[in-house]
């Protein structure tokens, strides 16, 4: 069965189909479209892998940067109370 129908596209779509030539390695508008729907299921399979990944080491970036500034926290007080405890032995 064949399809054909007219696509319309803005100034920013087409930008971005000239990217995806190059990106996929099509020549042409048509090879590009159907590059997309043939592999459609594998890209969006690993685009949501990718996004879990992501979101799991922004999750760890997040924990350290809480444990880095707890620990600058505790510093700061055990240097607060070092000199507090210095000042009280003169």
């Amino acid at each position: 069965m064949e399809r054909r129908f007219t696509l319309r596209l803005g100034e920013q779509e087409i930008l971005m189909l000239e990217k995806l030539k190059e990106i996929v390695g099509e020549n042409t508008d048509t090879g590009v479209i159907r590059f997309i729907i043939n592999h459609y299921s594998e890209l969006n399979s690993r685009y949501l892998s990718l996004r879990k990944k992501y979101s799991l080491l922004e999750n760890q970036y997040d924990s350290k940067v809480r444990s880095i500034g707890n620990f600058l926290t505790a510093l700061k007080d055990l240097e607060s109370e070092e000199i507090q405890d210095v000042s009280k032995r003169q």
